[in-house]
């Protein structure tokens, strides 16, 4: 959605006038932002918190303060958005991340604007001024990092995708005559109408007519993310089902790393002489693992994925209300894991392996710094970790595109879109360089329309 067209959307409303400018500024961002599918809620449980965003209260009262209303970032956003659990709250501290959705009218208002034939002028947020955007630049990847600073990272890819707009022709045609029949389908399937239209509303613009911009920045940890404050859809924060559609059809392949944090993990541990076979078993048969614990304990092999995963940043194995799993698992499969040997071996295996892996990257004034060149002042264990195993992902990425050069269409965090490419020579390239092995996965890109509801 346009920053401009947005604030007109946004504007129907006496409240919307009433707001200073930079107010105002900040609050197109963060709805756009949301619209461009930032802060998204995974979690399908409860139902009725599908398509739910996150938004943490520190972070909202940074956006919009007022002296002596310690409150006042809810008058600016309780008239664009629902809280949809007001019981739910999550985080310790000084604030809580509660569960957000745009209200009904900014939503019925944006799908009416997306089917109109109005052409886009890309636009961005610097210093709560909103200026078009006129010129493309050569890399996608911004020469600043997300602090001002020149960025670390080499990697060139192509400042615009071509979407197939005929395939989204198709498919939105396709989805508005079905009706899915379960709450949390009809859910998805309005989410994936959103978006498709969002994609198509975006391909007739003053920049690149068909096609439509993408912008990375370095972060502090040198990972490539959306580039901050334009008001273009990412594709990294598009879903995957959607992503088969905006690039189905093109012969084109989808690739990342192979379980990326664990597998880099198991990678450091190995190269500083703790051997980790239950780690090894698992990102060798990682299937047949999943699909077995699947059955067992009656999840989703993704989440049980993403358990695990969450183990090398911070969270345990108990099955306590604090475990941010105990709403979706509950009590009875939270103790199950626990009970399981094979799994507890590598949860051990985990807690040994990240404080020696931070150890090796701490200097004596109590920094570190990744592979990247990223420094930051070790904080906690946790945190320093996902810093380090982070900045080996960008390198990783960044090798990768050594090799694949211009045939990289976009990237997606450990992953990228492009044209078909021989994975074993990616492999041989990334442990020349650093030192351990890290596989790859790749699949042609098809559409998957039972993904879209």
């Amino acid at each position: 959605m346009n920053y401009f067209d947005l604030g007109e959307i946004l504007s129907t409303t006496e409240h919307f006038k009433s707001l200073s400018k930079p107010h105002k500024i900040r609050l197109i961002k963060l709805v756009n932002r949301v619209l461009c599918g930032d802060f998204q809620h995974k979690e399908l449980i409860p139902t009725k918190e599908i398509g739910s965003v996150s938004l943490h209260s520190v972070e909202l009262k940074k956006w919009f303060r007022k002296k002596s209303d310690n409150g006042y970032y809810k008058k600016v956003i309780n008239p664009y958005f629902d809280c949809v659990n007001q019981s739910y709250s999550f985080g310790n501290g000084k604030g809580k991340t509660k569960k957000y959705r745009i209200k009904k009218w900014v939503e019925n208002l944006c799908n009416e604007y997306y089917k109109t034939d109005k052409g886009i002028q890309f636009s961005k947020v610097s210093n709560d001024d909103i200026t078009p955007i006129t010129t493309i630049p050569f890399n996608g990847v911004s020469p600043k990092d997300i602090n001002g600073l020149s960025v670390k990272s080499n990697v060139f890819v192509k400042p615009i995708v071509y979407p197939n707009e005929k395939l989204i022709d198709d498919t939105l045609k396709f989805l508005e005559n079905i009706k899915p029949n379960k709450i949390r389908r009809d859910r998805i399937y309005k989410y994936s109408i959103h978006n498709l239209n969002r994609w198509k509303s975006n391909l007739k613009n003053n920049l690149c007519d068909g096609g439509v911009i993408q912008l990375y920045q370095e972060g502090e940890n040198g990972r490539l993310n959306p580039h901050g404050g334009i008001d273009v859809p990412h594709i990294i924060n598009t879903s995957s089902g959607v992503r088969t559609i905006l690039f189905g059809d093109m012969n084109l392949w989808l690739y990342d790393m192979s379980n990326s944090h664990l597998s880099l993990f198991y990678g450091l541990c190995e190269k500083y002489g703790i051997r980790c076979p239950n780690i090894g078993k698992y990102l060798e048969k990682k299937v047949e693992l999943r699909r077995k614990w699947s059955d067992k304990f009656n999840i989703k092999e993704e989440v049980i994925k993403e358990y695990i995963i969450s183990w090398l940043y911070g969270n345990h194995p108990n099955p306590i209300k604090v475990n941010p799993y105990y709403q979706v698992m509950g009590y009875d499969r939270l103790t199950k894991i626990k009970n399981d040997v094979f799994l507890m071996e590598m949860y051990k295996e985990i807690i040994q392996g990240r404080k020696l892996i931070v150890e090796n990257y701490k200097s004596e004034d109590g920094t570190i710094t990744n592979i990247v060149g990223k420094t930051k002042q070790s904080h906690r264990l946790k945190s320093d970790l996902c810093f380090i195993l982070f900045g080996y992902e960008s390198k990783v990425l960044e090798l990768v595109n050594e090799v694949v050069g211009r045939d990289m269409i976009c990237m997606i965090y450990d992953g990228w879109i492009g044209r078909r490419t021989t994975i074993k020579n990616l492999e041989y390239h990334v442990k020349e360089n650093i030192g351990f092995e890290v596989k790859f996965d790749g699949e042609p890109i098809k559409p998957n329309l039972g993904k879209l509801y």
